[in-house]
């Protein structure tokens, strides 16, 4: 029984994150297709459609990729063995949100594996060019770091009821 919920959580967290990864490899995919420009409804110096290729780091800051790649191959190795220990730990929400990260570094991963770039198609405030799995990268580490926040400030609170 005790397997059984750790198979089951993830089992989840896989189909999680090939959910998320399509997701973002069909959005990088169609809006690749569109023209740029701005999306109905939404003011123009909020969000935008751009077809962003991205050679370098976060920001566009360049570095040689063959380098960014296997840097992107041990963090995803890195956060592989936090998930597997968050799961032997049954730790779901941080589970849940390293498979946020795992979906999109993987993601980000494929595009500069397969065509040397990652493509950004979203624009923002006219300066900042991502794409999903950027967010999915940014909702997850947020999201780690609460639950981290949050176990502290618990044990905090349970040492200091017990004195």
């Amino acid at each position: 029984s005790k397997n059984n919920g750790a198979m089951k959580l993830v089992a989840v967290n896989v189909a999680l994150v090939a959910c998320l990864l399509s997701l973002d490899q069909w959005t990088k995919r169609f809006f690749f297709s569109q023209d740029s420009g701005t999306i109905a409804h939404v003011p123009a110096f909020l969000v935008q459609i751009t077809h962003h290729k991205n050679l370098g780091l976060t920001f566009d800051l360049p570095f040689p990729s063959t380098i960014l790649i296997g840097l992107s191959s041990l963090i995803i190795l890195g956060v592989l063995y936090a998930f597997i220990e968050t799961v032997r730990h049954r730790e779901r929400q941080r589970t849940f949100a390293l498979s946020l990260i795992l979906a999109g570094a993987l993601g980000n991963l494929f595009d500069r594996l397969l065509l040397g770039f990652v493509r950004d198609w979203i624009l923002l405030f006219f300066r900042s060019a991502l794409n999903l799995a950027d967010i999915f990268i940014l909702v997850g580490i947020l999201w780690f770091c609460f639950e981290l926040w949050n176990q502290t400030r618990q044990e905090t609170l349970s040492t200091d009821l017990s004195k």
